[in-house]
């Protein structure tokens, strides 16, 4: 059993090349075949970009009226259902967080969120994994009315962004437990790229100033302290 991630990874990609046979074969699949109660962990960091993602902008297209220029792939008789799952998957993911005081967990269990202890290693968790889930969250909570999702990812970006050092950087990787730095290097590369992607995203997508304000500050601080002679490289936080 699986999750299907590829084909919905790749949905909307179906959909951007135009071919929209295949777009709408793929919809209807994943809407009749896929279950997410599975005992299995996931990254909630993948899990969101590719399988949350994959199934709202995919739920968006195959809708037809929700994305300008995209009454071509709309697909006949959809009713919703991958918005359906999409809510489903994000009930399930939404059991790595616990309140605005803590970081999320990287792993989840898809089947009980509590069932199973995590190990020493998911304790870990990078800058990216917590800074790059409202895009994803925020978009389902403004499809389902339900606040919920965009509430515990923006809680735990202003976390995350409270941890942030004097240069207003963000180091690599950190104790979900404690919430303090295990690596505090600074850098644009693994572990920390996708924060500045999102930030600068989410701000055009919601308008918040706030993300904005992260934006602009931590890009900001990567010129100013990791930029050398054109080239872009790590601090000790």
């Amino acid at each position: 059993s699986g999750v299907a991630l590829t084909l919905i990874d790749s949905l909307d990609t179906l959909a951007v090349i135009g071919n929209a046979s295949e777009f709408a074969r793929g919809v209807r699949w994943v809407s009749e075949n896929v279950d997410f109660d599975i005992d299995i962990d996931v990254s909630v960091f993948e899990t969101t970009i590719r399988l949350l993602g994959g199934l709202l902008s995919a739920h968006m297209l195959a809708n037809g009226t929700m994305v300008d220029g995209a009454s071509h792939v709309r697909v006949a008789g959809y009713g919703g259902e991958l918005l359906v799952l999409a809510r489903d998957l994000g009930e399930r993911l939404l059991g790595a967080f616990d309140g605005c005081e803590a970081l999320p967990r990287a792993f989840v269990n898809l089947r009980d969120a509590k069932a199973k202890q995590a190990s020493h290693q998911r304790l870990e968790q990078c800058s990216a994994g917590v800074g790059t889930l409202l895009l994803e969250f925020g978009v389902l909570s403004r499809l389902t009315g339900d606040p919920s999702f965009e509430h515990a990812a923006l809680c735990a970006l202003r976390l995350l962004w409270s941890k942030r050092s004097k240069f207003d950087l963000l180091g690599n990787t950190l104790d979900v437990r404690t919430g303090h730095w295990r690596n505090p290097t600074a850098t644009i590369g693994a572990g920390v790229d996708s924060f500045y992607e999102y930030s600068l995203k989410a701000y055009l997508v919601f308008g918040k100033p706030e993300l904005y304000a992260m934006w602009n500050a931590s890009a900001s601080a990567v010129e100013q302290h990791l930029r050398v002679r054109g080239r872009y490289g790590e601090i000790w936080g």
